[in-house]
């Protein structure tokens, strides 16, 4: 691990070239020092050896003869080399060795072999010493002609151990310079990878999502200017990786509260992105991220849409009936920046509520034009024979007149209870609230049906407690009431049984109309306390109804905070009820 690390790789490059540095600069000193050396010994024993050869010249006059052996002996130890004198031929004439014998004559490999006019060098084994020696070969003259020569060999048994000395002083020097090159070494090469190490492990932070690790900077070199600018990148790394998540939270939210449904697809139509709301309306749960808009149930109208926008690239739009639902999905094309199509985006919008209202208000429209049409059209019709005088019969008159006006008082009361039902549904009335007693409103309005109801041999019963009291506007609350009784008195058929109660239930008074009338069908149940709406409506009709009581009371209840509800079964009987906050 070591030698793989930076650390490691910097070290042993760095030894391994002062290593070899060394080496190479110790061998060469050593090879410099000893032909130095030699070159020197070389140089002394010339100029000595010249010296000698004119002495003996001299001593001889200039003959060729051998010198005294005892002046030869002093010579000998005073230059530590060996001499011999050698005649032209290279046979000794006299020497200071005993392996050297006079009359002997030099072999051809010795440097006196053959003697010249110039000094002749020669380095190397001698075979006849048995030793690395240094030979040289001072020619002696005589007049100019050359009648001998003087061989000095000197053994470089001493150069070589003052040669092998510098050496061995020279690996010491390099051991030392490589110890010491270890050290520094080591602390250039720690000092160069520390940094990096710590950034390599901070980067390991960073992308486990901690941005807060920082490099210690050290000097103003490179290496710490790059720890500046590290430590900048990460800052800034985490600054922008908020940011990110924050937008990234935003939108999730902004999409999450969406009133729309949001689906995003790819190019091979796998959904990458998809809100609640969109799986609400498509029925499916998170798992959905990732698969293809295929293979989810009901979706054959969004995947027609996409591969429209994916072939097209331009916008476009449908509507389809999900469940029972109606929705309006609006695609539009994520455009790359080349001009292609990464995928599309839909935007699902339930129109099921608008749908019912537009046909509601349809309906609306209808009812009332149906409603005020035929009475119109009766009052136009009486009052056009009167106006013409075709009726003299003052009966018939007057039964004209008492129908003009009973039609009057009822288009007058389907318009007094419309402006009274618009103004509910606006939010903008405003009654004033208090203690109500319930039992106190439920005989008032059952006093004023009984006439009614005896007449048509009903029995009209009241079962409510003392001190039920809601907290409400008193006279919508009898209006609700009235409503109520008054279409049960209606539809309930002679020697029927109409009877008002009420209890309190969990922080509520409930109060309930229960009659042997008819009953409602279950099929029309959910849309009874709608405006206009009518079960049976021509019998509706000709006891004075419009469709519009039911709707009045619920309107009531719910502005007090209350709930209405029905149970009805056919020839049966029906049961309508509200609750009230008790006071």
């Amino acid at each position: 691990m070591f030698r793989k690390s930076l650390l490691g790789k910097m070290f042993v490059s760095y030894v391994i070239v002062i290593m070899v540095t060394l080496s190479a600069v110790g061998m060469l000193l050593s090879r410099l020092f000893a032909d130095y050396y030699f070159s020197a010994k070389e140089a002394e024993l010339v100029r000595k050896g010249e010296e000698i050869a004119r002495l003996i010249m001299t001593l001889s006059g200039g003959r060729l003869r051998a010198p005294d052996a005892v002046w030869l002996n002093a010579m000998d130890r005073f230059l530590d080399a060996r001499l011999l004198v050698v005649d032209s031929d290279g046979v000794i004439v006299a020497t200071t060795s005993r392996q050297a014998p006079q009359g002997a004559r030099l072999s051809a490999g010795e440097a006196g072999s053959s003697v010249g006019a110039g000094v002749l060098r020669r380095r190397g084994f001698s075979p006849r010493f048995q030793e690395p020696v240094i030979s040289v070969v001072v020619p002696l003259e005589n007049q100019g002609k050359v009648v001998g020569g003087l061989v000095l060999n000197a053994p470089v048994t001493g150069v070589n151990a003052t040669v092998a000395s510098v050496r061995r002083l020279i690996v010491y020097a390099a051991g030392g310079a490589i110890v010491l090159s270890f050290l520094v070494g080591y602390l250039l090469s720690s000092s160069l990878s520390g940094p990096l190490r710590q950034m390599s492990r901070i980067t390991l932070e960073m992308a486990q999502g901690n941005f807060e690790q920082r490099v210690r900077i050290s000097g103003d070199d490179e290496i710490g200017q790059l720890a500046r600018n590290f430590n900048q990148l990460s800052g800034a790394l985490g600054k922008t990786l908020m940011d990110l998540a924050e937008e990234k939270a935003r939108v999730e939210g902004i999409l999450t509260n969406m009133a729309e449904g949001v689906i995003a697809v790819n190019a091979d139509r796998e959904v990458i992105m998809m809100n609640e709301r969109a799986r609400r309306a498509l029925g499916v749960d998170d798992a959905a991220v990732g698969v293809k808009l295929d293979d989810i149930s009901g979706t054959v109208p969004l995947v027609d849409l996409v591969d429209g926008v994916l072939a097209s690239g331009a916008p476009d739009a449908i509507e389809f009936n999900r469940a029972g639902r109606f929705v309006v999905a609006h695609a539009s094309p994520l455009a790359l920046s080349d001009g292609g199509t990464s995928g599309v985006v839909i935007v699902l919008q339930d129109v099921t509520e608008i749908t019912k209202l537009e046909q509601l208000r349809q309906e609306l429209l209808a009812d009332v034009s149906h409603e005020l049409r035929t009475p119109l059209s009766s009052i136009q019709a009486f009052a056009e024979a009167l106006r013409d005088g075709i009726v003299k019969d003052e009966t018939i008159r007057a039964r004209y007149i008492s129908f003009i006006h009973d039609e009057t008082v009822r288009l007058g009361r389907m318009v007094h209870d419309l402006l009274d039902l618009s103004l509910m549904q606006s939010g903008k009335t405003r009654w004033p609230a208090g203690p109500v007693d319930v039992g106190s409103v439920v005989a008032r309005v059952v006093e004023k049906f009984r006439p009614q109801a005896e007449q048509r041999g009903l029995s009209l019963a009241i079962d409510i407690r003392d001190n039920l009291k809601v907290l409400a506007n008193e006279d919508r609350v009898e209006q609700a009431v009235t409503n109520l009784v008054d279409n049960a008195v209606k539809f309930t058929a002679t020697g029927g049984r109409v009877d008002v109660s009420a209890r309190e239930l969990e922080g509520f008074v409930e109060v309930r109309i229960a009659d042997t009338g008819p009953g409602i069908p279950e099929e029309d149940l959910p849309r009874i306390w709608e405006r206009f709406y009518r079960v049976e409506k021509s019998r509706a009709r000709t006891k004075g109804g419009a469709g519009l009581g039911l709707a009045i009371v619920k309107q009531i209840v719910l502005a007090h905070g209350g709930t209405v509800a029905v149970e009805s079964s056919p020839e049966v009987g029906s049961v309508f009820s509200f609750k009230l906050p008790r006071a």
